[in-house]
């Protein structure tokens, strides 16, 4: 208990001396991710035109090159067959955002506002990400207190903001950048934003290891060429306007980067994270926020050559002084941890990749998917196919079609079934 409290204690202190920063969103497809101040894109600077989004193009065209901010959006389509149950339309598949099976659905229709922020040790900059969508995910990405207008079960459709949150580049060291509002949440290997996954499904980690969402203040730092850190303070998972407990956590991140070939990800969320009095699939102490949970999430990437990649997730999660709904009674722990591991092919340069995701997901309590002691594995094969790479606005049209089968120990899916086969396909454009 001593040294969990010295962790919010020390988060504080960082904070207050402004040494470590944290970009919002660990996918690429994030603008803001890359902490790099627009800059006006030329005539003369034809390899970066091509890259231009079709929105992009369109304010270029417009005469607005200059504007200080990135205005980007995409939306997804998709299609999951389940082989168990091709009759029924709803879940549960298990599989989170695939919820509604044999149907074409929305998955996102996402729209980003971005004045990026450049880490720079000798000059005060700001800017800000504004986003939101609309579309069947947002019903299992949606936080408390924001745009709270479900009613029973999960809607076809949601209305929800991912991201809305200030930033101030400090010019100390070599700058930090102070992040405070809500955010995607910086666990894990996969993310929210599709274009930055390699498959149209989810692994069960990313779906139930770890928040979506966070809100609170963070603040990042690069301390050489191949050490960043981060450091802050959240009101807890998928907390926004309304905090369950109104206990704080700590969230911490740790980037190595040795060479252009790897890297490798650290991060550690702490706190009192269940709700006072009764939540779901969990019983926990009305007003208890000294028995605090932790998840640790371990990411890495290598870039073997110009065509092969690999990519592996482990995650681990502890909620002490818990009841799980399926598992021993009392004041006992739960424990969730998983491995995940991704690969990744290019077949023709800009237009075809072959994908691959192995998983093992062990929940040993019931606490994560409320089926008492459950071991997942998990083989998903697909390609990302770019039909128009030559066209400066069909280029950001993609396709990504996958098979996958899950096997669980225990009867989880459709009909009281260990295994699950499916067959889907999303369809993405950026604009």
């Amino acid at each position: 208990m001593i040294v969990r409290k010295g962790l919010v204690g020390m988060a504080a202190a960082v904070l207050a001396i402004g040494s470590s920063a944290w970009a919002a969103d660990n996918s690429s497809a994030d603008p803001a991710s890359s902490q790099v101040t627009v800059a006006p894109i030329t005539a003369d600077d034809a390899a970066a035109a091509t890259n231009e989004k079709p929105l992009t193009q369109a304010l270029d065209a417009m005469g607005a090159k200059n504007l200080p901010i990135q205005i980007t959006g995409y939306v997804e389509a998709g299609y999951m067959y389940d082989t168990n149950s091709p009759r029924i339309a709803e879940g549960p598949t298990g599989n989170g955002f695939d919820y509604y099976k044999n149907r074409l659905i929305l998955d996102q229709a996402d729209l980003q506002i971005t004045k990026p922020v450049a880490a720079d040790g000798m000059n005060f900059n700001w800017g800000f990400m504004a986003e939101g969508g609309f579309g069947s995910d947002y019903t299992f990405v949606h936080s408390n207190g924001m745009m709270d207008n479900r009613a029973g079960g999960p809607p076809q459709n949601q209305a929800d903001i991912d991201q809305a949150y200030l930033m101030f580049n400090i010019p100390v060291m070599s700058g930090i950048v102070i992040n405070a509002g809500k955010f995607v949440t910086p666990l894990g290997y996969e993310v929210i934003n599709p274009t930055g996954n390699p498959l149209y499904s989810h692994s069960w980690a990313f779906l139930n290891a770890i928040p979506f969402t966070q809100t609170g203040i963070t603040a990042t730092t690069a301390l050489n060429s191949q050490w960043s850190v981060m450091a802050g303070i959240t009101r807890g998972w998928d907390q926004s306007l309304k905090d369950s407990n109104g206990d704080p956590d700590f969230l911490g991140e740790v980037v190595f980067t040795p060479n252009s070939a790897w890297s490798f990800t650290g991060n550690l969320s702490e706190g009192p994270q269940a709700p006072h009095g009764v939540g779901p699939g969990v019983q926990a102490l009305k007003g208890d926020d000294s028995h605090w949970w932790t998840v640790v999430d371990l990411d890495a990437k290598y870039t073997m050559s110009d065509q092969l990649s690999f990519g592996a997730g482990a995650d681990y999660g502890d909620a002490p002084r818990t009841k799980p709904l399926f598992g021993p009674t009392g004041n006992a722990a739960a424990q969730w941890y998983g491995v995940t591991g991704y690969a990744a092919y290019t077949l023709i340069k800009n237009t075809l990749t072959a994908n691959a995701r192995l998983e093992w997901y062990d929940d040993t309590d019931g606490f994560t998917l409320g089926a008492g002691h459950t071991s997942i594995y998990s083989a998903t094969l697909g390609v990302t196919y770019i039909p128009f790479p030559g066209d400066k606005i069909l280029k950001w049209l993609e396709v990504r079609p996958e098979v996958r089968y899950d096997y669980a120990t225990h009867p989880i899916f459709d009909s009281g079934e260990h295994g699950q086969f499916n067959v889907a396909s999303d369809v993405i454009m950026q604009f």
